[in-house]
């Protein structure tokens, strides 16, 4: 009898809005085993988490088999063990923005001793050291008195992992746990997961990263459009040809997978093996392509010359620029004559910014114009975010700073700023109404609106099926928010931030909890509208993410600037990645 659950799947099939997204799933997770789940966006890694958490269930074909073994009893649903079972994952951290619960972090992780989403219970003494044990374990003890909506994405995403342990969970699910973190941060849970091997509590982390992948983690389950291609050992996992890597990163192929595409392999499915010669156990049948393929109709045609590919142009040779490689940093952008000439799009000076009385940003004096293509980065907490935000309107600059954005005079409503920029969040995830379409939630990128007060026209139907072309949704327009997975609903936010064409698109961790074709892809998008003088400013913390075609960045440490100008050449190679040790076998 173990005090672990033990999930068991067979026959598992599930549908969202008659869509198919997972097929034919046989897995069994026992205590003791810590998995790792990966597989491109829309593979059915998150839809799987969640139908194991209880929050989706399967749909019934009279074949199916769930049972969760606990404490010497076996359920056939997950609703009398559903409290034993901890998730952690980017709806989850998407909820609070959603509904404003900005307690402190210690009343945060207090609920998760109490089981509940907001605080209901007060904390006693004991309670306290016991979540001020946790917050130093995982490395955030100096964040325990701030309120959850001050602090950056990465370090919510900590504060709930420690909701999640202040639960004594049976089973944990983590789902894209180390996306958004800084090197910092993410050390910090990568060490925390590798102490679990001397724990018998079973947990699954689904990953797109190599180097995300902990010591300790014991087994791998590999997805593929809803089909399982490989489940078993981790030493025996082809995980190199289904990760990103740090020094290696899987490249698109120039577009993105088709609605079609992936309906008809869930569908059908193929039935060829992944890995030959294993255990039985190990070998699941489907189809085992390391790049998602998809149909050029996806794909907006035209000419790929204005997409910018390469290194910087201080690492280029120097000499006359070869008519075969018109591609370069510079062609990505107005010339600099023409940027010195041109009207700053948006200009800060000296601006400080506070959330709930909190300094967040400190005298920060830059400015962004047209064909500007900057990078902002800094560790979990700098402050990049809360730029962005700044940028877009949704905070103010305290009094003896400023803000001055093209064609906004005193008296000019924000609003008509906001209709021409452009803004990717993680907070726009899932903050839009449930029932409105992807094909509605683009449309409202023209009104820079949460939702339509009125019914799409024509022309935002029109402008909504070319922007959703653009970013190879076509054939996605008429399913709703909870039907796509995390890095296809990201992909609708781009074609929501582009159907108006903006001047400016700001991008905040646009490519978190993306797979390596699709971010490949993203960025040749991105790097399109550059060319055509489309001023992008964007933050990561991945160097593989920094576009090749980036003219400026701005570095933050604790809300001040560090430097702000153009790209400097030592940069390009900071972020360098280190050679990661071999994992056991």
């Amino acid at each position: 009898r173990s005090r672990y659950v033990e999930v068991r799947l067979k026959r598992i099939d599930l549908e969202r809005g008659g869509w198919p997204v997972l097929h034919d799933i046989a897995w069994t997770v026992k205590p003791g085993e810590r998995w790792v789940l990966c597989g491109g966006n829309g593979a059915g890694k998150t839809q799987l988490l969640k139908l194991i958490s209880g929050a989706v269930w399967p749909t019934p074909t009279g074949r199916e088999s769930r049972q969760y073994v606990w404490a010497g009893e076996t359920w056939p649903t997950p609703a009398d063990v559903k409290d034993e079972i901890a998730y952690v994952g980017p709806e989850r951290q998407d909820k609070y923005e959603r509904y404003g619960w900005n307690h402190t972090v210690t009343q945060i992780v207090g609920t998760g001793l109490y089981r509940t989403d907001i605080p209901l219970n007060p904390l006693t003494a004991p309670d306290e050291r016991r979540i001020a044990a946790l917050l130093k374990r995982i490395g955030i003890s100096h964040l325990s008195g701030r309120e959850f909506l001050t602090l950056s994405y990465g370090q919510r995403r900590l504060a709930l992992l420690a909701r999640a342990l202040a639960s004594n969970p049976k089973l944990l699910l983590l789902d894209e746990l180390l996306a958004g973190l800084d090197e910092t941060h993410r050390q910090r849970a990568v060490k925390w997961l590798e102490s679990t091997a001397r724990s018998q509590m079973p947990w699954v982390l689904a990953t797109h990263r190599d180097e995300d992948v902990p010591h300790s983690a014991t087994h791998a389950l590999i997805l593929d459009r809803g089909r399982i291609v490989y489940r078993g050992k981790l030493s025996r996992a082809p995980l190199a040809k289904w990760l990103d890597h740090a020094n290696g990163v899987r490249r698109g192929a120039g577009r993105f997978p088709t609605a079609q595409a992936a309906d008809t392999a869930v569908r059908g499915g193929a039935a060829n093996a992944v890995v030959r010669g294993r255990a039985a156990d190990a070998v699941i049948r489907g189809r085992a392509d390391a790049v998602v393929r998809g149909r050029a109709d996806a794909v907006v045609r035209g000419r790929a010359d204005a997409v910018v590919r390469g290194r910087a142009a201080d690492a280029a040779p120097k000499g006359p620029r070869s008519r075969k490689h018109p591609a370069s940093r510079e062609s990505a952008r107005p010339t600099h004559a023409t940027r010195a000439h041109s009207e700053p799009l948006i200009r800060l000076s000296n601006a400080d910014v506070y959330l709930d009385e909190h300094k967040a940003l400190e005298a920060v004096t830059f400015e962004v114009r047209q064909g500007d293509c900057w990078v902002i980065h800094g560790a979990n907490g700098s402050g990049k975010t809360t730029l962005l935000r700044t940028l877009y309107g949704d905070h103010g600059v305290a009094s003896h700073g400023s803000i001055q954005r093209a064609g906004i005079a005193p008296g000019v409503p924000l609003q008509e700023f906001k209709v021409r920029a452009g803004f990717v969040a993680a907070h726009l995830q899932t903050i839009h109404p449930h029932h409105l379409t992807v094909e509605e939630i683009v449309v409202s990128g023209r009104h820079a609106s949460i939702g339509l007060n009125d019914p799409p026209t024509a022309a935002d139907r029109k402008a909504a099926s070319k922007a959703l072309e653009f970013f190879g949704l076509k054939g996605f327009g008429k399913r709703t928010r909870e039907e796509l997975s995390y890095g296809q609903m990201r992909r609708v936010l781009f074609a929501r931030a582009w159907v108006t064409h903006p001047r400016l698109l700001l991008l905040d961790e646009p490519l978190a909890g993306i797979d390596a074709p699709t971010r490949s892809v993203l960025l040749d998008r991105i790097g399109q509208l550059v060319a055509k003088g489309t001023a992008v400013v964007m933050t990561t913390h991945h160097r593989d993410e920094w576009p090749p075609y980036a003219t400026h960045e701005l570095e933050l440490n604790a809300g001040r600037m560090q430097y702000a100008g153009p790209m400097r050449h030592s940069s390009m190679h900071a972020h360098e990645p280190r050679e990661r040790p071999r994992r056991r076998a």
